[in-house]
């Protein structure tokens, strides 16, 4: 697409406006609430008569009459310290910062075409006070001028209470300025632009985060925000909506306050038009992007509350406050993460996940080996071996390609509903084959809501410790660290191999260039002493270079040195498979059969984990990946059930576990009997010795929780005290038991659960709360749909018990240690 006009030469034309009355109670109260300023308390108050308006029209709207007050108000600027000023000198230094050194002549020219539709502006005083007050502010600033400072200087001469005052209309616009757009306040013009390009970068990141089709379809038509969003963020949007749209917006932008707020309303802006967008030929985009603008204050107070509530109830508060001091912090402020701006996504970090302001659903993108040192004990595993793999070739298989589809369709389900947190390594290098081609293909389906995880696992748990909520699962730090670094190094020699190949045939290409030339200066030098003719000539030298050619080919410019770990001689065979010789689909392709592969039939699961099988060859594997390691084998075994106990006879289940606990209940003889099935109400007479036989309790006070597969949520400890009662875990060489003291009956016990002692998946604990201890069970399907796929993720029932032990922790833990290794597990 041809690239659009420059929009600071295009020109907006205003209607003639003149503001309309104010209603009396309303501008009688703003005034007196003007009046009563002292403080900062003073102000927030008069902040909050204006947000709540006088009825739903005024909200969020400053009266015209002493918008100009108002203003300088939510600015901290003082009518008096500004007026202290004589104005003689004001205007004689004014009048002396005019001059060619300060671009006076492409200042006049742009203040001659500043809202020229309004007839205040063709008034020969009113650009005269243009052009000094705009080389005033350049010259004390010590800044380049740049085109739309004078879009950006007119509204503040139309503020009918300040307007006619040039103190206040030069402190008013340096105020302003420097709140909400710093970046154009530096020293050069080239300085400016890079900073530019930091706003358009994270303007881009916010639309793929809330709209990724918009943005791919943006992105795939070359159009970066630099070429249709330069006036928004340099303008503020004054040069592209009418006087009367812009002074509704500047109202916002103080009432909120918040820096950002401009960036989420051009998020609503852009969005509000995506209909448009998606239906107008792409070589149309330039113009229909061009022409998008707003003359109704009332559209523009509908699409701000638009993007104010993503901004506040739909983005991660971390991405917020990078972004924040980005763009808004002091000068040497660090730049964007790099891992976000790789991955060109917002990100996350524990402090979102735990806070319980969004909904998060978290994937490890590590290997296994990874994994397996450490976890956020939220996170799902996710195997993404394959996808490395069509990486590093730079070839998609179709095993590959599925697990792509079967991932965009899991995250489908959740549309709209969590925010996807993707955890990745932290190493630039890892990052790029773990987790950055799955975010292209997920927002390229258009899955929203996508982050990745800031710095990594690694970097991100050292935060851990000041954030009470998020629980780490299996965390060794050096096991972390050192198989992060193993995969570097692996990493490492693959590319170093690969330079190797590369240099190697380099060479050989240089050889046979040699050899080539070698052969024509021969063949020219024949033809010089020969008499034949030139086709003979010319076949001959032909030949030459064929020969010299295939000679230097036909050598193994390589030798016997090992290249990706395999000696030349020991080298394995190169092996076509069927799944490899299949047409690969394009990505396109795959987004349109999304929909026939839904309940297609399953592929047989790595057989490195021998995780249950899932429809297609997708694996996102429980973060209990022991557990499903030993439950995959012990389903193996002949005559053996899905806990690797004999399977119960007829006999048995007949028999069943009684009202109350005998002699034995808890013998290998009870192995024939399922825990799920021990009634209710079901008793246990602590007192009973025989009873009691191998059965120790441990005191403590717990909530037993249920959550589906997907679901993150996580309370508070506080909120977990309010709802704990006084239970008993009970502990025995095969089972884990929940048990209620009974109020009637002293000495006995109810048992409120009673699982196998495999099924206890992870142990988890609270840094700030050592006395708090974590159980999960594994996963028991409720899965109504009947989704394989989703019975891997979704459609599990997790039971997690939150139990505070002052007394025995240790002694419980070990235990049950000691019973799993008992069992080889």
């Amino acid at each position: 697409p041809r690239r659009p006009p420059t929009p600071l030469d295009m020109n907006l034309h205003d209607n003639e406006w003149e503001p309309g009355p104010t209603p009396p109670d309303f501008l009688s109260s703003v005034r007196a609430a003007v009046m009563a300023v002292r403080n900062k308390d003073d102000v927030a108050r008069l902040r909050a008569l204006l947000l709540r308006g006088d009825d739903e029209e005024s909200a969020a709207t400053i009266p015209h009459e002493v918008r100009g007050t108002v203003w300088a108000l939510l600015l901290g600027t003082s009518p008096s310290a500004v007026l202290k000023e004589p104005a003689e000198e004001f205007a004689k230094k004014a009048k002396a910062a005019v001059s060619e050194e300060n671009s006076k002549d492409q200042m006049w020219k742009d203040v001659t075409r500043t809202r020229p539709a309004l007839a205040r502006f063709k008034q020969a005083p009113i650009r005269s006070a243009l052009l000094r007050l705009l080389s005033l502010f350049c010259l004390e600033r010590k800044i380049a001028y740049i085109q739309g400072f004078n879009e950006l200087l007119a509204p503040f001469i139309l503020l009918t209470d300040t307007g006619e005052n040039p103190r206040m209309v030069y402190a008013l616009f340096s105020t302003f300025l420097q709140r909400f757009a710093p970046m154009l306040l530096d020293t050069t013009e080239n300085t400016v632009f890079d900073k530019l390009k930091l706003a358009f970068a994270a303007f881009n990141r916010i639309l793929l985060y809330h709209d990724p089709k918009l943005y791919w379809l943006l992105e795939s038509n070359l159009m970066t925000p630099d070429l249709y969003a330069t006036s928004w963020f340099v303008t503020l949007f004054a040069r592209n909506f009418t006087i009367e749209a812009t002074l509704a917006l500047w109202d916002l932008v103080l009432l909120d306050n918040d820096v950002l707020g401009l960036y989420f309303f051009a998020l609503a802006l852009l969005t509000s038009k995506r209909d448009e967008l998606f239906a107008c030929d792409p070589a149309s985009l330039p113009e229909s992007l061009m022409r998008i603008s707003s003359s109704s204050p009332v559209e523009v107070r509908q699409m701000w509350r638009h993007g104010a509530a993503l901004r506040g109830a739909s983005t991660p508060e971390s991405a917020l406050s990078v972004i924040r001091a980005e763009l808004f912090g002091p000068k040497g402020t660090d730049a964007l993460p790099m891992d976000t701006q790789a991955a060109r996504v917002l990100g996350s970090d524990c402090s979102d996940l735990s806070s319980g302001a969004l909904r998060y659903f978290v994937w490890d993108c590590r290997s296994l080996e990874e994994f397996q040192t450490g976890h956020l004990a939220q996170a799902a595993f996710l195997k993404l071996d394959r996808l490395r793999e069509s990486r590093r070739t730079g070839k998609m298989s179709a095993e590959a390609e599925l697990d792509i589809v079967n991932a965009i369709e899991f995250c489908a389900d959740f549309e709209g509903a969590v925010h996807i947190c993707l955890v990745g390594s932290g190493l630039l290098d890892l990052d790029k084959e773990d987790v950055y081609p799955l975010i292209d293909q997920l927002t390229q389906a258009g899955i929203p809501r996508l982050s990745i995880l800031y710095g990594g696992f690694l970097e991100a748990v050292q935060k851990v410790q000041d954030i009470e909520h998020v629980e780490l699962a299996d965390f060794s730090v050096e096991a972390a660290t050192a198989a992060r670094d193993q995969r570097a190094l692996q990493l490492n020699s693959r590319r170093a191999a690969v330079d190797a190949l590369v240099q190697a045939f380099t060479g050989a290409k240089d050889e046979v260039g040699r050899a080539i030339e070698t052969a024509a200066g021969r063949a020219e030098q024949e033809a010089a002493s020969d008499s034949s003719s030139v086709s003979s000539v010319t076949i001959r030298g032909d030949s030459g270079v064929s020969e010299a050619s295939s000679a230097v080919l036909t050598k193994n410019p390589i030798g016997d040195r090992d290249v990706g770990g395999f000696p030349s001689a020991s080298r394995p065979p190169r092996t076509t498979t069927a799944a490899a010789t299949k047409t690969t689909k394009g990505w396109s392709s795959i987004r349109h059969s999304m929909s026939s592969l839904i309940g297609g039939s399953s592929t047989p699961a790595s057989n490195d984990l021998k995780p249950r099988q899932s429809r297609g060859s997708f694996e996102a594997e429980r973060v209990a990946t022991q557990t499903s390691e030993r439950v995959a084998r012990d389903r193996k075994k002949p005559g053996r059930g899905a806990l690797g106990r004999s399977k119960p006879s007829n006999a048995d289940k007949s028999a069943g576990w009684g009202k109350k606990a005998k002699k034995g209940w808890l013998s290998d003889k009870s192995l024939s009997l399922s825990p799920k099935d021990v009634p209710r109400g079901f008793t246990v007479n602590t007192k009973d010795e025989k009873v009691m036989l191998g059965l120790r309790l441990f005191p403590c006070e717990l909530f037993i929780e249920e959550r589906s597969g997907h679901s993150t949520q996580s309370r508070s400890t506080e909120a977990y005290d309010a709802v704990m009662n006084q239970r008993f875990i009970g502990l025995s060489n095969h089972y884990f038991i929940v048990l209620s003291p009974m109020a009637k009956k002293k000495d006995h016990c109810e048992v409120e659960m009673m699982r196998s002692i495999e099924e206890v998946v992870r142990i988890s604990f609270r840094k700030s709360r050592p006395q708090y201890v974590t159980f999960e069970l594994a996963p028991r399907m409720t899965n109504p749909r009947g989704s394989a796929f989703l019975d891997e993720l979704g459609g599990e029932l997790r039971h997690l018990i939150f139990c505070s032990m002052t007394e025995g922790l240790q002694d419980c833990v070990g235990l049950i240690k000691e019973y799993l290794n008992a069992k080889g597990l």
